[in-house]
């Protein structure tokens, strides 16, 4: 009996812990409501892939994440775009955020909060990956998980 209870609860966490974001792969994204002012702004984007990164400057092993994975992501420069996105306002998350910036690297400020609360997003760093054309989620979760296996699997896929 003890055995089933431990069983039940398990389960309960574990589907509570996966509802955290609500974006489910193959479905469109939500709409985005941010502003694009470090780098080449959403809109413009012609890579076949967004990597999302919902990301916060004041978190020490949030921009340590995100500045080992932009390393990485930096041989998929035409295939990969990456938007770092915080909901910051303050001039030291663009002094932060500035270095990251390149070519296939652009910075998004979600200015009212809303792009983060559409896509669910209740801890950092979280990406989302989609690609440009359907704008349909391919692949989300913690960017620990996003390794450069993955990603080269998820990003040798063509879009369809």
């Amino acid at each position: 009996m003890k055995r089933k209870l431990w069983l039940a609860l398990a389960a309960l966490v574990m589907t509570t812990a996966t509802s955290a974001q609500n974006i489910c792969l193959g479905e469109r994204i939500p709409d985005m409501n941010i502003s694009s002012s470090i780098g080449v702004p959403v809109e413009q984007i012609t890579t076949d892939y967004v990597c999302l990164i919902f990301m916060h400057t004041g978190s020490a092993p949030c921009v340590e994440a995100v500045s080992s994975f932009v390393a990485a992501a930096g041989m998929y420069a035409d295939l990969l775009s990456v938007v770092l996105l915080t909901n910051e306002q303050s001039d030291g998350s663009r002094d932060v955020l500035r270095p990251f910036v390149r070519d296939n690297v652009s910075v998004a400020f979600d200015r009212d909060g809303r792009t983060f609360e559409n896509f669910g997003i209740r801890y950092v760093p979280f990406v989302v990956v989609y690609d440009t054309k359907r704008r349909k989620a391919q692949w989300c979760g913690t960017i620990r998980q996003l390794d450069k296996q993955r990603l080269n699997a998820l990003i040798m896929q063509k879009p369809q």
